[in-house]
C-alpha cells in the first residue's frame, strides 16, 4: 500500500449526499436537521454547449463550517453516483469533500494514480471556475473523495451558499 502524502487530503469542507428525490432530501434537511435554506442549481444549465453528463440537480448549505451538498443524478445516467442510490430514494452519503487550490489540483489526478487509486473523474474544469476530481477510495472508507480547487468565480458562488 502507498502512503499517500499529506498534501492530497486538503482541506475538509464537505459531506456530499445523493438521492433520487431532491426536494424530500431538502425537506428532510430542513425539517430534521434544521438546515433552513439550500442553494439550489441544475448543472445542466451552467454546462457548455457539448457537454456529456451525468447531469445533476445540486442544493448546496452550510450547517456550521460543513458545507452538506445534496445531488440528484439525471435518472438515465446516474455515473459515478450509481451505487450510492437508495431504491427507497432517501438519502446516502456519497463522498466528502476536499478543498485544494489551483496548483495543487494540476498534479492531484496522477499523485493518486501512481498511488494506486483510481479517478474515475479527474480534473474537470467547469465554466464557473470549479475545477474537481473524484478519487475512488471506497476501499478505504466505504466513500469517495471529491476535490475542489475554485477560481474566482466559483469561490462567489461558494459564498453564496447559505449558512445555518
Amino acid at each position: 500500500m502507498t502512503r499517500l502524502d499529506p498534501a492530497l487530503t486538503g482541506e475538509f469542507f464537505q459531506l456530499g449526499y445523493v438521492t433520487a428525490d431532491l426536494d424530500r432530501a431538502i425537506a428532510l434537511y430542513r425539517d430534521r436537521y434544521g438546515v433552513a435554506d439550500f442553494l439550489r442549481f441544475d448543472t445542466r444549465t451552467m454546462a457548455p454547449p457539448a457537454a456529456s453528463g451525468p447531469f445533476l440537480d445540486v442544493a448546496l448549505a452550510y450547517r456550521g463550517p460543513v458545507m452538506i451538498e445534496l445531488i440528484q443524478p439525471a435518472a438515465d445516467d446516474a455515473g459515478i453516483y450509481r451505487d450510492a442510490l437508495r431504491s427507497d430514494g432517501g438519502v446516502n452519503l456519497h463522498h466528502l469533500g476536499y478543498l485544494v487550490d489551483e496548483r495543487r489540483f494540476e498534479s492531484l489526478a496522477d499523485d493518486f494514480r501512481r498511488a494506486g487509486i483510481e479517478v474515475p473523474v479527474g480534473g474537470v474544469r467547469r465554466p464557473t471556475g470549479l475545477s474537481l476530481l473524484y478519487a475512488d477510495t471506497r476501499s478505504d472508507n466505504g466513500l469517495f473523495s471529491e476535490y475542489v480547487a475554485l477560481g474566482d468565480t466559483a469561490r462567489q458562488l461558494f459564498e453564496s451558499v447559505p449558512r445555518t
